[in-house]
Order: C-alpha cells, then structure tokens, then sequence
C-alpha cells in the first residue's frame, strides 16, 4: 500500500501503458499531497510530550500486535459486511462504464476497503468487531485516494495526448 507519492512520480509511473496493464497500480493506494518543495528555514520542530507519548504507545501497539504469538481474530458485523457488499457492488457499476485501463483498479477498491478497515480497526484500539463507521470510513478514504489516481490518470492521459507519448 503507498500513502502518498510525489506528483510528479507519479505521473511518470502512470505514464508507461506497462504499469496499467500488469495490474500492479491497482493493488496500491495513492493519494497526491499536492506538496511543493519548501526550502528550510533552520526552525526546529517541537512536539509536545503529550504528542511524543502517544505516538509511541500508538507504535508499540502496533508492534506487539505484530510479534504476538497468537492470531486476531476481527469479527466484522453484518451493517460492516453490508457496507463492503454495497461498495463492492458500487466498484462492479464504475467497472462497467470505464475504460480498460481503469477497470483493475476499481476492481480493487473493495478488497482496499478491507485492508484499510483494518488498519482502522488497530488504530481505533477497538475491542469489539470491525464496525459499520468503521467500515465506512474505510471506504470513504479508500474512494477518495481512488479519485486521486482517476485524476491523475486522466492528468497524464492528457498530457500523452498533447505529446503522442502513449498510444492510450
């Protein structure tokens, strides 16, 4: 799973007709953090201990989780379930109307979804099954990091369009 790329990597990466079609930028997630290079002015950053605490009891519990010697179990409840399938049958409608080049991609949305579900569900610390907010919030970050690349995409497309780079 990638967070977040430079744009204009991506745009490189989205502009060789190869990575479209092996399938490969389906499985990941990007999002364009839209950031311009910034030059360094010498300040010193300062995070509160409170922040600092957190953030190593937020790692440290990731990892344990990680080195445990025994599985997770997360119990997904059927209003989660139902939000996956609707989503799901949502990725089926996009697969129709799209190109081939994007058809992998929404085809990977849903399974995204999932994974992203989670990554929530560690986050949140939840101690009761994977939930249907939690769900959502799954999908609704998973569609708006899909969007991303939809934009990006079509950026790129343009742009081979303009050059005669690509022939797709």
């Amino acid at each position: 799973m990638l967070l977040m790329i430079q744009p204009d990597v991506m745009e490189e990466f989205l502009s060789h007709r190869e990575t479209l079609e092996q399938g490969l930028l389906a499985r990941f997630i990007f999002v364009n953090t839209y950031a311009e290079p910034q030059k360094r002015t010498g300040e010193f950053l300062e995070l509160s201990d409170d922040y600092l605490s957190k953030w190593d009891c937020f790692i440290r519990g990731i990892l344990s989780e990680r080195d445990g010697d025994s599985e997770t179990t997360v119990i997904c409840s059927p209003e989660a379930r139902k939000a996956f399938d609707e989503f799901s049958n949502e990725t089926v409608e996009l697969r129709k109307d799209e190109t081939s080049v994007m058809r992998p991609i929404y085809a990977r949305w849903s399974e995204n979804a999932i994974r992203v579900s989670l990554l929530l569900y560690i986050l949140d610390g939840s101690q009761v099954g994977l939930t249907k907010s939690t769900a959502e919030r799954a999908i609704k970050l998973v569609r708006w990091c899909g969007r991303q690349v939809v934009s990006r995409l079509a950026y790129v497309r343009a742009q081979s369009r303009e050059t005669n780079r690509s022939d797709y």
